[in-house]
């Protein structure tokens, strides 16, 4: 982990942006993050197509390691969390499908 405060990385100030998480069948809880959608190759048949994956990265402690099926939603658009992959260092990146 970190010696200095990982929040620093996530303030709404700079990168950051707020967040809605809601665990399935729990209460849903605002955590800040850094959204992106990523251009990635996907094959089809064969026959490569540019598509977009959206990921959330955030602190480790604000999401929970069994959050793949809980509901984000950002900037408006709901999102299926599909893998949570934290990294041993406090921060955790999510894998997002939009609903």
């Amino acid at each position: 982990m970190f010696e200095e405060d990982i929040d620093d990385f996530f303030d709404t100030n700079d990168f950051a942006e707020e967040a809605t998480y809601t665990p399935d069948g729990g209460d849903a809880q605002t955590v800040n993050g850094i959204f992106d959608l990523e251009y990635v190759d996907i094959d089809v048949g064969g026959l490569p197509i540019a598509g977009l994956k959206a990921t959330f990265t955030c602190s480790t402690d604000d999401i929970p390691g069994d959050s793949e099926g809980d509901a984000l939603t950002v900037r408006g658009i709901d999102y299926t969390i599909m893998v949570c992959q934290p990294d041993g260092t406090g921060v955790t990146k999510l894998i997002l499908e939009k609903d």
